[in-house]
């Protein structure tokens, strides 16, 4: 058995090590609002459902290092300390390759939704943080940020989802839910690997 204490790891040798072993890891794809009203996509795989009454989900965003090597947040980040409400997209595994697309750095006045080739849904005359494309979505509004971290800061953001939605689709037949065979969500593995729901088991 090899075994590794983890306080001799690099920090990126241990996120290689729980990226490839903490598998599948949902992933968020978070849609906020910019300062100047455009709007930001990013994917976070550091996310998971915290419980169930209230509903609540947390997503852990790194932050980036800028120019001359200063350390700065993101701008979901930034996003989501000023405005609170936000949107998790679900991913399918036909959403791939956007995913990884609107993963890379953009300018802060560039929308990556813009990026993608992709718009937000308009329901009933208003403009949604709703992907287009996208076939479930969870509104959320921000509770805490808690500051983590050594070189680079981590941060974990812990929010409620304040209401669902989702298309006809996949909905269940019987149900006021959402049937798991009708939709293909997207899971990150390590070293650039994904996996979906399409191999569902009892």
């Amino acid at each position: 058995m090899h075994s590794i204490e983890s306080t001799s790891l690099s920090s990126r040798d241990a996120y290689s090590l729980m990226t490839n072993l903490i598998v599948p890891r949902p992933i968020a794809w978070i849609t906020t609002r910019n300062i100047d009203g455009t709007t930001n996509l990013a994917p976070y795989s550091y996310f998971n459902g915290l419980c169930s009454d209230p509903p609540m989900v947390t997503v852990s965003i790194v932050d980036k290092k800028g120019g001359a090597d200063d350390v700065c947040e993101k701008d979901t980040l930034l996003n989501l300390r000023r405005e609170k409400r936000f949107c998790i997209n679900l991913a399918e595994a036909k959403d791939k390759d956007d995913v990884n697309q609107s993963a890379q750095d953009y300018a802060t006045n560039e929308s990556e939704v813009v990026a993608i080739g992709r718009t937000l849904k308009d329901e009933a005359g208003e403009s949604k943080l709703w992907l287009s494309g996208a076939r479930a979505h969870l509104d959320c509004e921000v509770i805490d940020i808690h500051r983590y971290g050594a070189d680079l800061g981590v941060h974990l953001v812990v929010a409620q989802i304040m209401s669902f939605h989702f298309e006809e689709a996949i909905k269940h037949d019987a149900k006021q839910q959402v049937d798991c065979q009708k939709i293909d969500i997207l899971g990150r593995l390590g070293s650039g690997y994904y996996a979906s729901s399409a191999t569902i088991e009892r």
